[in-house]
Formats: structure tokens, C-alpha cells, sequence
């Protein structure tokens, strides 16, 4: 699974973040969509609705790099299985991949509704 970040909400206030974090491989298609401050509207399997603040274009980027990033995950894991090499963990190993491309080991350490908790893997405390 690949969390992929996304700009669905505007900031209320400073120093307030409007990223939100969706699962790559659970969306099934997105579209244009013009409401207010939106751009774009993704459907979510199970047909939720997501309203966005990216466009098309930008949209589209960053979902076919959460998916590049889940491929290339794939591929060091055989890999590394292949000698003998990888580590398994009892907890769900996840990557976060930022606007940049560039991707962060996490460990999903709760839920709580629509809201997950998150530990980088290099760091003893949550995100």
C-alpha cells in the first residue's frame, strides 16, 4: 500500500496543514470538478467521492508515482528476498511518498476513523 499526498483541504488558519494522505491503489478514477476552491474529484472504491484541490495534470503526476513508488517497492523487496535479505515486520511497513517524488519508510501505529497515526521508520515518535 502507498499513501499518496494530496491537497484536499484549504488551511483555516497559520500553520495548518491541508495535505491529505489517500491509498494509491483505492482509487478508481478521478475527474474535473469545479466547486468552490476544487479542481478534481477522485472515486474512492466503494464509490466514495473525494473532492481535491489539484488540478488534472498535477493529480495525475502524483498518482502515477505512488504507483512507480509501489512498483519499485516490489521489485527491492523480490530482491532483497531473493538473497535472502529482507526484513519482515510484524507491523505494516508503509511509504509516503512526498510532492517531490521522494519517498518515507512509515509504520502505521494506529486508526481512528479516517484518521490514521503514522511513525516514520527512522524516528521513535509519530509523525
Amino acid at each position: 500500500m502507498v499513501l499518496v499526498p494530496l491537497r484536499l483541504r484549504r488551511p483555516r488558519c497559520r500553520d495548518e496543514g491541508g495535505t491529505g494522505y489517500v491509498v494509491g491503489g483505492k482509487v478508481k478514477s478521478f475527474e474535473p470538478y469545479v466547486e468552490g476552491f476544487f479542481r478534481t474529484r477522485l472515486i474512492l472504491a466503494g464509490n466514495q467521492v473525494l473532492p481535491c484541490l489539484l488540478n488534472m495534470d498535477t493529480l495525475a503526476l502524483r498518482l502515477l508515482e505512488g504507483e512507480r513508488t509501489l512498483q519499485r517497492r516490489r521489485e527491492t523487496f523480490c530482491k532483497l528476498s531473493a538473497r535472502g535479505t529482507a526484513c519482515r515486520e510484524k507491523n505494516s511497513c508503509y511509504l509516503l511518498v512526498d510532492p517531490g517524488g521522494s519517498t518515507v519508510a512509515a509504520q502505521l501505529i494506529d486508526r481512528k476513523g479516517d484518521v490514521i497515526i503514522l511513525r516514520r521508520e527512522d524516528k521513535l515518535s509519530p509523525l
